[in-house]
């Protein structure tokens, strides 16, 4: 089970969610001071999250602790992503609700695509079994 929880797949989707949970957090910021004069936008590219993927460092194995053997392990998480920023001066607010809903859409596929890596995992326990 904790290999699975392991793989590459759900990493990466894990490091896909912080992106697109960042990167909202950014855009509402941007939303909420876009008229405040001198506020400088920011956002991060997925171009350039998908750069800084390729470039990371592979995570080290974790030690599982369990205090039970009925019991799942916790996972520890990352605490902060650290995704390439750009800024930008001129935004209006019709751009920033955009790269919002794109961010959204995003971060919802990326849910499916979680959700339906647990599923297996559901599936594998209860044998196919309803």
């Amino acid at each position: 089970m904790s290999d699975y929880l392991n793989t590459n797949a759900v990493r990466a989707t894990e490091k896909a969610m912080s992106f697109a949970y960042d990167r909202h957090v950014r855009l509402l910021d941007n939303v909420a001071n876009i008229d405040r004069p001198g506020h400088i936008s920011t956002d991060i590219s997925f171009r350039d999250y998908i750069s800084s993927l390729s470039t990371a460092p592979q995570p080290v194995p974790m030690q599982l602790v369990q205090t039970s053997p009925s019991h799942i392990p916790e996972l520890e998480r990352e605490s902060k992503t650290s995704f390439p920023v750009t800024q930008y001066k001129d935004a209006s607010l019709e751009d920033e609700m955009t790269r919002l809903m794109e961010t959204s859409l995003f971060f919802s596929s990326m849910v499916h695509v979680h959700n339906l890596n647990t599923g297996l995992i559901k599936t594998a326990i209860t044998e196919g079994r309803k």
